[in-house]
């Protein structure tokens, strides 16, 4: 009997590097389980590189006899190459026999994709993807995670990544890729982020076949009766929200149709080089200081992050006063010392702005610290768009910000509780749902688009930028 996998384990979002003009993740660890198990052996092969001996074999025959797949004009199918989301959304559509009479979604760009049909049925279920409203996305390789939520979500009542993971390895569909982390990671054990192939997703879909799961159900088809009278916009946005974190590309859509007989112009990308900069090791609460610092030497300022933390930045340390703790307002001063492993917490905009304008004050050619706090997600893109980096507070690891730290502020003798994993960045760029960072604990990183600007809004909106005078 097979080992059915509950466990719930939650993924750490880990992106490769910002590199270049925005390089998104490549293949993560090479698969162990081999995906393409056989379960009926056909006579003869639809397509030249498809043979009997190949163990996905029955499952492609199959598909191309029930019109799932029909390869490529040179009678190949090319089981070994990594399916797009275009391509697995088809091959679904076609499965499940969902037809497309809900009308047509309004993309980001009136160019058609031969794939338009495919998206505006799985819309308007609901079901997770990426790639509703972009056609560059369509045409990227799709990830595990993203087809297994797509599946769990159409056929077995799952809303959440590990949830709908569970659902197939518990129904037999996938066994897992990576053994040694079964118990003990379970989008390792799947193999979240990693690619499919072709014939993989064949083979999933054959073994869906043979267990009769052969047609939306549950939530997905109450989508579709959709009595709260959404929009197939609203719908599809419903479902790129479903997807977890870790797997978020798409941008959400409008429901306002594009201009007629006019180019839909959109600027949905921009790179800034910048950099790294990193903390510590003589910093190690110093992420503020740190970011101006970076966008500083950017700008050709020949100064260092301890020049800027020691002789510019308004500090002020703690204090202690019948048995209570008292310290500044971080809207005022740094809250400690950014030296100190213990007693450095933060500051927010205004502080950096200071130590900024201190900073400027030496010099010739100056330039201008802005507070842009409360700016949002369009405006913030739009500093990128002119070539401005922007210093930027998210979480640690944009999760939800922690409340785990209080003194009293010694202005005014008023109880203050003080975020535990607050962290200020340098937002650098972004391209098909991802941002590029400058992080002076990490490095060069990437982040999903939605993620990052969610932890940014839920933080208070801060944010400061260098303007030339």
């Amino acid at each position: 009997m097979r080992k059915r996998v509950t466990t719930n384990i939650c993924s750490f979002l880990l992106i490769g590097s910002f590199i270049g003009a925005m390089v998104l993740p490549v293949q993560a660890t090479a698969a162990v389980e081999d995906e393409n198990a056989v379960v009926v052996q056909q006579a003869a092969s639809p397509f030249q590189d498809v043979s009997p001996e190949d163990e996905a074999y029955a499952a492609i025959v199959w598909a191309k006899e029930r019109g799932i797949i029909s390869g490529y004009a040179d009678s190949t199918f090319k089981p070994n190459a990594s399916i797009t989301e275009a391509q697995f959304a088809k091959m679904l559509v076609q499965f499940l026999g969902l037809k497309d009479e809900k009308g047509d979604i309004h993309k980001n760009t009136s160019a058609s994709h031969w794939a338009d049909s495919h998206y505006d049925s799985l819309a308007a279920y609901g079901t997770p993807l990426n790639a509703y409203f972009n056609n560059t996305l369509r045409n990227q390789a799709v990830t595990r995670g993203v087809v297994a939520q797509a599946i769990g979500y159409l056929t077995g009542n799952a809303t959440s990544l590990s949830g709908s993971i569970n659902f197939m390895l518990s129904q037999g569909i996938t066994i897992g890729q990576n053994p040694r982390f079964e118990g003990k990671d379970l989008n390792k054990f799947f193999g979240s982020e990693n690619y499919l192939t072709r014939a993989q997703v064949a083979s999933f879909l054959y073994r869906m076949h043979n267990l009769e799961l052969e047609r939306a159900a549950g939530i997905a088809v109450g989508a579709y009766e959709n009595k709260e009278a959404l929009t197939l916009v609203a719908i599809a946005n419903r479902g790129i929200r479903m997807l977890d974190n870790s797997l978020r590309r798409g941008e959400l859509g409008s429901d306002a149709p594009p201009p007629k007989n006019e180019p839909v112009v959109n600027v949905n990308s921009a790179y800034i080089p910048m950099k790294k900069l990193m903390q510590k090791p003589e910093l190690p609460n110093g992420c503020e200081i740190v970011s101006l610092t970076a966008v500083l030497n950017h700008y050709g300022y020949n100064v260092s992050k301890i020049t800027m933390a020691d002789q510019y930045l308004p500090k002020q340390a703690f204090s202690w006063k019948n048995g209570k703790r008292y310290g500044p307002d971080p809207y005022k001063a740094y809250a400690g010392n950014p030296r100190s492993t213990t007693s450095g917490w933060y500051s927010f905009a205004p502080p950096i702005v200071k130590a900024a304008d201190n900073y400027m004050a030496t010099q010739k050619n100056k330039m201008k610290a802005k507070d842009i706090s409360g700016s949002s997600q369009k405006e913030i893109l739009t500093y990128l768009n002119k070539g401005v980096p922007v210093v930027i507070w998210v979480t640690l690891d944009l999760s939800k910000p922690a409340l785990n730290g209080q003194w009293y502020l010694s202005d005014s003798g008023k109880y203050y509780k003080a975020y535990t994993n607050l962290h200020a960045v340098v937002l650098t760029g972004y391209k098909d749902g991802i941002v590029g960072v400058m992080n002076p604990l990490r490095g060069q990183v990437t982040h999903n688009l939605n993620a990052f600007f969610k932890s940014y809004e839920e933080l208070g909106k801060h944010a400061l930028v260098l303007e030339k005078q």
